[in-house]
């Protein structure tokens, strides 16, 4: 998804948070949410989630894959809107 993700949006800071306290579970080590240029003139601009763990490669494709489906669910509400 390209767009404005204003973290002190109401919607954008809970998912922050929940980003920090994963980081905080046995195993994770970094939990991060890219999001593609609003402004760039190219298609393949997109988000993507990702966590780096300890060793474990499932835990860290379901904890990237909660932040996505989270960044997914509330896009609407945290989209910054545009005159």
């Amino acid at each position: 998804m390209v767009g404005l993700w204003i973290t002190t949006n109401p919607a954008m800071r809970k998912l922050v948070l929940e980003m920090l306290a994963l980081e905080r579970e046995p195993g994770v080590l970094s939990v991060s949410l890219a999001h593609g240029f609003p402004w760039g003139d190219i298609a393949e601009a997109t988000a993507g989630a990702w966590c780096i763990s300890d060793g474990n490669p499932d835990q860290a494709k379901t904890v990237a894959r909660q932040i996505a489906e989270h960044f997914w669910a509330i896009r609407e509400d945290a989209r910054t809107k545009h005159l």
